[in-house]
């Protein structure tokens, strides 16, 4: 009885997946198509497949089947800003390309409900004026369709959700520093404002999530200012508090987590002009700790983050 009970616990149990880290900034001053795993059991970091395109900025999202990434800066002229998708399959450690976003984007913020994933603002062609687009991913058929706009205009912002709705945070356009919230219920493509972040504004905040809570991670409140703050952003409710803080600063870092814990990394922990970090994040939901992980191999920044269990699914 005992036993039967220990093996259908252990059948019921969901596997502790892994953080996958994709693109980004390398310290040499070129994007990066590569990957690394880290594990959310051994904290063993590894390489995993390349992307189909090298980039920084990307945004990305995971049903636990796969991993979306989508859009990014794939060179150095403010032009060189891509519409394309890549979809990483968990189990083999795979990748395809997918179906191109609507419109070329780069330092938006996706979300994924379980079944579609949805990208949200981004710059086009200049860091000036931003957009309010949200573009759906349907990940079945990999259909990209145009959902409802954003209220405002968002760039570098971060994205949190369960799955009725992702709630897309923070951000600003140029040198501008928003606290907004911007809601987005799946089920109706309703866009409504959602509830402030508390403490001013910030760009390049990183977002991941439980069942019950979003993760809101780091960030800048100027362009030489960088944070360690975590925000958690409660689903229920929408009430916000402050979460135990980075072991230090950083910003446009990627965050990915399970049920259990978080990691954020690839982000950059210095002033402007400083360079790439192999600095990784472990924040524990239940307690409320964050301590340093297992460093990444690789120093790299503007990296994008999505989850083989994603904690809210």
């Amino acid at each position: 009885m005992r036993a039967g009970l220990l093996l259908r616990q252990s059948a019921a149990a969901p596997a502790a997946g892994f953080a996958l880290f994709a693109g980004g900034f390398l310290a040499s001053g070129s994007q990066t198509n590569s990957t690394t795993k880290y594990s959310f059991e051994s904290e063993a970091v590894s390489s995993g497949t390349n992307i189909t395109y090298a980039a920084q900025a990307i945004a990305a999202a995971s049903d636990g089947v796969i991993g979306l990434h989508a859009g990014g800066w794939a060179g150095t002229l403010s032009t060189d800003v891509t519409s394309v998708t890549n979809k990483y399959t968990f189990s083999n450690d795979s990748c395809a390309s997918g179906t191109s976003l609507t419109a070329a984007r780069r330092w938006g913020a996706m979300v994924c409900s379980g079944t579609v994933s949805y990208y949200s603002g981004g710059f086009a062609s200049d860091l000036v004026t931003g957009n309010n687009n949200v573009y759906k991913y349907t990940h079945a058929t990999d259909a990209v369709t145009t959902g409802t706009s954003l209220g405002e205009n968002k760039t570098t912002h971060a994205g949190v959700g369960n799955t009725s709705y992702g709630a897309f945070s923070m951000g600003g356009v140029s040198l501008n520093y928003s606290s907004t919230t911007r809601k987005y219920t799946y089920s109706s493509d309703a866009e409504t404002s959602g509830t402030s972040i508390p403490g001013g504004g910030r760009q390049s905040s990183a977002g991941s999530q439980s069942a019950t809570v979003g993760y809101i991670a780091g960030g800048a409140t100027s362009s030489s200012v960088f944070v360690s703050t975590v925000t958690k952003y409660q689903f229920s409710g929408e009430s916000t508090a402050t979460g135990a803080s980075l072991t230090t600063v950083m910003q446009r870092a990627g965050n990915a987590g399970n049920a259990t814990i978080t990691i954020i990394a690839a982000g950059r922990t210095g002033s402007v002009g400083s360079t790439a970090t192999t600095t990784t994040n472990k924040y524990t939901y239940a307690v409320d700790s964050c301590v340093t992980g297992t460093s990444l191999s690789t120093a790299v920044s503007h990296g994008a983050a999505c989850s083989s269990t994603p904690g809210h699914l």
